[in-house]
């Protein structure tokens, strides 16, 4: 018996029209980029479109087009010359669908963007990506790679590099960068279009965003920020007008308005700067001191502020609303680190995992001699004072990176770790051993892994869902557990 799930009920009346056709099909590649293709198509009547092809088994689809008669489509994550058999679907209020297919060939990759020197191990989940990046000088080039280490996706960007150096992937696949001497952030999606962009140069103060932006809840940008002052360390030794560069972050709109700051000259002492290594002087002046060198900035689950600082050893949890210090785990902190040789120094990329947990990647191990990186993850005990490491990556202890580098959770229980300066990702399961590797052999800020490259397909608009077990699925991609969608005029049971 048919099963009827109803979201809202509405009543149709029947009406004969025009047979739904699609013309003027064209499929081509993007000016700038081989793996990306735009569809252009017309429908006779209004009605919405979807593309959709085949690739390693896998049904992959493009978004869906609004209703009209007028369509443009784009379709990723395609892999260099391979021949592609792109199916375009289309269906209107009446009920009617139609498709039409069209064969294509990609292109080559463009010369110089950096392909795998090896890719070793399998993953669990074999149909999720991995992206790296690869800074040359003001060029990086940002790519995801399938788990066979192939290049489906990439955009080169013009950026001005250290110090002003990152990206950042949103949880809507939609990428964060900053650009033009540290001037503005953009964001784009992965077709390619620029959804947004926003100067963050034109601060009162002046400010440089480094290392770090992100989205938080509100939609409103947290970004990183250097500010240099003028401190009086004669009391110290120093000079009287030393040129001391510190850490902070801004909560932004896409407008450019400062909704909050925090600064760490209103939390810690600036005459115990000592370090002097030019990081800052291009934008600073000769002899700047890099005084805490912040270069991650994320939100815990419990919504405060989690900030990375690697010269100092270094992490604090600021208060979200008051910007006090909750506590400082590290070098000089609130806790003492359990085992003795887990303590850590020059971390990066710091997560709350939840339950007290948090993880990051060690760039120096903690080890005065023989230095490798890895990633930890340590439980903290507030009461006791006491955090201790749960995790860690060991099943490489070969490799090292002074600088750079990143560590992130996956959903199936795993951790990928970037060793930024080596160009190497790896994948550990829950017992710290590699499963997965990816080597570009060339430096990379961090990676980041996407579960999916697809758009997610949801209904605009409440519709009658009837199950039943002897229909026709409306697309392989989309069929429910346990039935398939069918009843009459019903098109909007895509998601």
């Amino acid at each position: 018996m048919t099963r009827i799930i109803l979201l809202l009920f509405c009543l149709h009346t029947l009406h004969a029209g025009a047979q739904l056709l699609i013309t003027d099909l064209q499929v081509e590649a993007q000016s700038d980029n081989v793996l990306r293709y735009e569809i252009d198509l017309e429908t006779n009547v209004p009605a919405r479109t979807y593309a959709a092809f085949e690739q390693n088994g896998q049904i992959r689809h493009s978004s869906i087009s609004a209703t009209g008669v007028d369509h443009q489509l784009t379709v990723y994550g395609l892999l260099a010359e391979t021949d592609y058999e792109l199916t375009v679907h289309a269906f209107d209020p009446s009920g009617q669908t139609t498709q039409q297919t069209v064969e294509f060939t990609t292109g080559s990759l463009p010369a110089g963007l950096v392909q795998p020197a090896a890719t070793l191990g399998t993953s669990v989940d074999s149909l999720d990506f991995v992206s790296m990046d690869v800074l040359f000088g003001n060029n990086q080039q940002v790519q995801i790679f399938d788990r066979n280490g192939r290049t489906v996706w990439y955009q080169l960007l013009s950026v001005p590099g250290i110090p002003c150096l990152g990206y950042k992937w949103t949880k809507n696949n939609t990428l964060l960068y900053l650009h033009a001497s540290c001037h503005t952030i953009e964001e784009i999606d992965l077709a390619g279009n620029v959804l947004r962009q926003v100067e963050v140069s034109n601060f009162p103060v002046q400010y440089y965003v480094h290392h770090e932006f992100l989205l938080n809840q509100a939609g409103n940008l947290l970004v990183l920020v250097a500010e240099g002052r003028t401190i009086d360390k004669s009391s110290v030794g120093g000079p009287a007008d030393a040129q001391v560069v510190g850490d902070g972050f801004l909560e932004i709109d896409w407008q450019g308005n400062i909704l909050k700051k925090w600064s760490a000259f209103d939390h810690f002492d600036p005459l115990t700067s000592v370090d002097l290594n030019n990081y800052w002087d291009e934008h600073f002046g000769p002899g700047a001191e890099d005084w805490l060198h912040a270069n991650s900035l994320a939100i815990d689950t419990d919504g405060h502020y989690l900030l990375s600082m690697s010269i100092p050893n270094q992490i604090v949890k600021i208060h979200r609303e008051t910007g006090e210090i909750l506590w400082t785990l590290g070098q000089g902190g609130d806790f003492t680190i359990l085992p003795p040789d887990a303590v850590f120094a020059g971390q990066h990329s710091v997560t709350g995992l939840g339950d007290q947990h948090y993880l990051l990647f060690d760039n120096k191990g903690g080890l005065a001699d023989g230095a490798y990186s890895r990633t930890s993850e340590f439980v903290l005990d507030e009461a006791a004072g006491t955090a201790t490491l749960v995790y860690t990556q060991e099943a490489n202890q070969a490799i090292y990176t002074p600088v750079v580098g990143g560590a992130q959770r996956l959903p199936n229980g795993h951790t990928l770790t970037c060793f930024g300066q080596k160009g190497v990702t790896k994948e550990a399961d829950e017992n710290g051993q590699e499963v997965w590797s990816l080597n570009l052999a060339n430096f990379s800020y961090r990676a980041y892994h996407l579960p999916t490259l697809d758009p997610a397909i949801a209904a605009p608009q409440p519709a009658a869902f009837c199950i039943s077990p002897d229909a026709t699925p409306f697309s392989p991609t989309v069929e429910p557990d346990g039935g398939y969608f069918t009843g009459d005029y019903i098109f909007d049971g895509l998601f």
